[in-house]
C-alpha cells in the first residue's frame, strides 16, 4: 500500500470509530428529546440544554417537554398545568418544573403561575429573577424590527402600537417597533410599559394627565414634546425617510421637497402625511395597483391621507395620475389646469433626465 493509501484508511477508521462512538454516547431517545427542545427554547441555551438532557434522562423531561410544547403552541397557563397532573412524585413535579422555567421561553410566569397560592422562597425567587434577566436580554437579541425608522409615524399612533405589539405576541412572534426614541418589544412591553417608555408615565397616569390639564391640542402637545425630546431619534427619522422619497422625485424639485419634508415633521402631522406620502410614491415606483395603494392608506385618517395626496400630486413622477384616481373615488372635483402644469413640468423634467443619460452615455 502507498503511503496515501495507509493515511486514508487510518483516517477512515478513527471517522468509524468517532461515528460509533457518537452513537453509543447518545441513544436515538435522548436525540429526539434534545432536538424537539431546541425547537421549545432560545438559541443561547441550546448547549446548555444537550448538556442537561444527557445527564439527565429521567421522568421529568417527559413531563416538562410537553408542557414546553404547549406553551410555545398558545396553549394558556391553566392548560397546561393539567399535564403536571401526570408527575409521578412530589421531587418529579419540582424538578419538571425547574426545567421549564429554566428553558420554557414562558418559563418563568408559568413557573408563577403555578405557584401563585404559595409564597416563593428567596432562592427560588432568586432563580426566577435571573432566568428573566437572561430571558429578556435573549428576547432583544433576537428580536427582529418590523419597521424602518420614523416609519411608524405613518398612521400608528401609540394606542395603536401597542395594540400592534399584543396581537404579534398572541401570535408568538418575537418583534419590536422603532417608536418615539425607543424599542417597544412583543414579547416583553405591554400597554403600561410602552407608555412609560416613550411618556415617563403609565397609561392611566398619562390619559388622567391629558383630562386634566385639558386643553383643545393638549394631547398632540404631549405627543410632539415626547418627539421634539428625542431629537436625535427624529433627525434619524426624517433622514431615513428623506433619503428614501430623493429616488421618488425629479431632481429639479429636490429643495422644495426638502421643505415640504421639514414643514411636514413640525407640523401638528408629526411628519405622518410626508411619511403616508413617501409610502404611497414607492408603490407608485414598483407599478402597483392604484387600488391596492388607495384602500390600503385611505383607510388611515382621512386628514394625514389628504395632506398626503396633495404632495403625492406635486412631487411623484406619476402623481397627477394617483391624483385623478383618489379624487374619483371620492367623486371630487380637480383642478384640470393645475394638473396640467404639473404634468407639463414633469415631461420637461423627463426629457431632461433622458439628455443628461445619453450625454453619460456618449462620454463613456
Amino acid at each position: 500500500m502507498t503511503e496515501e493509501e495507509i493515511k486514508e484508511l487510518i483516517a477512515q477508521h478513527y471517522k468509524e470509530k468517532s461515528e460509533s462512538r457518537v452513537a453509543e454516547e447518545i441513544p436515538a431517545e435522548i436525540s429526539e428529546k434534545i432536538a424537539i427542545g431546541n425547537t421549545l427554547i432560545y438559541p443561547e441555551r441550546q448547549r446548555e440544554w444537550e448538556k442537561y438532557v444527557k445527564a439527565n434522562n429521567g421522568s421529568e423531561l417527559d413531563v416538562a417537554i410537553p408542557v414546553m410544547e404547549a406553551l410555545e403552541n398558545g396553549a394558556s397557563f391553566e392548560e397546561a398545568s393539567k399535564i403536571m397532573e401526570n408527575t409521578n412524585s412530589i421531587e418529579s413535579f419540582a424538578m419538571a418544573m425547574s426545567i421549564i422555567a429554566k428553558f420554557s421561553k414562558k418559563g418563568v410566569e408559568f413557573f408563577r403561575y403555578v405557584s401563585k397560592d404559595k409564597a416563593l422562597d428567596p432562592e427560588n425567587e432568586k432563580f426566577l429573577q435571573k432566568i428573566s434577566q437572561e430571558n429578556e436580554h435573549m428576547i432583544m437579541s433576537n428580536a427582529e424590527c418590523i419597521n424602518d425608522t420614523g416609519y411608524l409615524l405613518a398612521g400608528l399612533d401609540l394606542d395603536r402600537i401597542t395594540q400592534l405589539l399584543e396581537d404579534l405576541k398572541n401570535e408568538n412572534k418575537n418583534v419590536y417597533i422603532n417608536g418615539y426614541g425607543t424599542k417597544l418589544y412583543s414579547m416583553l412591553d405591554n400597554r403600561d410599559s410602552c407608555y412609560k417608555k416613550v411618556t415617563g408615565k403609565t397609561y392611566e397616569e398619562f390619559k388622567n394627565q391629558n383630562l386634566e390639564n385639558s386643553t383643545p391640542n393638549s394631547i398632540y402637545e404631549n405627543k410632539l414634546g415626547i418627539i421634539k425630546n428625542n431629537q436625535k431619534y427624529m433627525e434619524g427619522a426624517i433622514e431615513s425617510i428623506y433619503k428614501k422619497s430623493l429616488n421618488l422625485i425629479y431632481p429639479q424639485r429636490k429643495d422644495e421637497w426638502e421643505k415640504k419634508c421639514e414643514e411636514s415633521f413640525k407640523s401638528p402631522t408629526i411628519g405622518k402625511d410626508f411619511s403616508m406620502a413617501v409610502a404611497i410614491m414607492e408603490g407608485i415606483e414598483r407599478n402597483e395597483p392604484f387600488e391596492d395603494l388607495y384602500g390600503y392608506h385611505v383607510e388611515e385618517k382621512e386628514y394625514y391621507f389628504n395632506k398626503a395626496l396633495n404632495l403625492i400630486k406635486n412631487f411623484a413622477k406619476k402623481g397627477v395620475e394617483f391624483y385623478k384616481y383618489a379624487q374619483a373615488q371620492k367623486n371630487k372635483q380637480i383642478d384640470e389646469e393645475e394638473l396640467k402644469r404639473i404634468s407639463q413640468e414633469n415631461e420637461q423634467f423627463e426629457k431632461q433626465l433622458r439628455l443628461n443619460g445619453e450625454k453619460d452615455a456618449n462620454m463613456e
